[in-house]
C-alpha cells in the first residue's frame, strides 16, 4: 500500500457511526398488527409514528400506547 493510500485510509476512518431507528407506520391494528407493533416498541428497534385502522377506537388506543398519530385510512397514514 502506498503512503498516499495509507494517509487516505487514516483520514477516512474511524467514521462516526450514526444509527437511527426506523420510523414506522402501522396499518391494521387487529391482534397480529398490535402484537407486532408492541414487540418492536418493547425491543426498542423502531419508532412508531403513525397507526391506522378502519376502526377509530383501535387506532386511538394503539396511538396512545405507541405515542403515535392515529389515522383512519392509508391515505392519512402516508401523509
Amino acid at each position: 500500500m502506498s503512503a498516499v493510500h495509507e494517509a487516505a485510509v487514516v483520514k477516512m476512518w474511524p467514521r462516526p457511526v450514526v444509527q437511527q431507528r426506523p420510523r414506522l407506520g402501522f396499518l391494521g391494528l387487529g391482534w397480529i398488527g398490535r402484537a407486532r407493533m408492541q414487540a418492536l416498541l418493547d425491543a426498542g428497534v423502531a419508532d412508531v409514528v403513525a397507526v391506522a385502522d378502519t376502526d377509530p377506537a383501535l387506532a386511538r388506543d394503539a396511538s396512545v400506547s405507541a405515542r403515535a398519530h392515529a389515522c383512519t385510512s392509508l391515505a392519512a397514514l402516508l401523509r
